[in-house]
């Protein structure tokens, strides 16, 4: 398993509950998933909003650069050959990391796929649009659910959303 953040804050709990729970085939990367290598500006939350620090500019912070990794890339260095769930929460910026993991998502064996979709966290993605994770995992070959449709076997959404919250899961037979 390969758990990845950002946050040099949020990634020191990350360490240490991973530690705590004696989860040895865990790997923890202090990095921000994205679809290039390199670094990003990364904007740290206030303590009162923690875990919601950002790619996007938000809370007055002063951005910070991060390493900027590929995942497609990374499951290549750590040697990891099947990926059955890909779990995305990267406050609107989703879209990246799917882009950086077009092979994953393209391949013989593609994940399924959990994450957040946020409105107003994707309008702050610059040169994007509302629903373009959603879009881009479509063209991939994908269907996508809200998670509480996926789990009772309903059918997945017919337009990628655009307004509001709502968990999603996507799947490719």
């Amino acid at each position: 398993m390969i758990a990845a953040e950002a946050s040099t804050d949020i990634y020191t709990y990350l360490q240490r509950n991973v530690e705590a729970n004696g989860a040895r085939q865990v790997t923890v990367l202090n990095c921000a998933i994205c679809d290039f290598t390199g670094s990003v500006p990364f904007y740290p939350a206030p303590k009162e909003k923690f875990g919601m620090g950002s790619l996007g500019a938000q809370f007055g912070a002063k951005p910070v650069d991060v390493p900027a990794r590929m995942l497609d890339k990374v499951l290549k260095e750590v040697a990891v050959e099947h990926v059955a769930v890909l779990k995305v929460d990267v406050e609107g910026f989703e879209v990246s990391v799917f882009r950086g993991a077009e092979e994953l998502l393209r391949g013989k064996q593609p994940p399924l796929v959990v994450f957040e979709f946020c409105d107003w966290a994707e309008a702050r993605v610059p040169g994007g649009r509302i629903g373009d994770a959603q879009r881009l995992l479509l063209e991939y070959g994908y269907s996508i659910w809200r998670l509480a449709d996926f789990l009772k076997g309903r059918a997945p959404i017919r337009e990628p959303l655009t307004t509001g919250f709502a968990m999603l899961v996507a799947c490719r037979a």
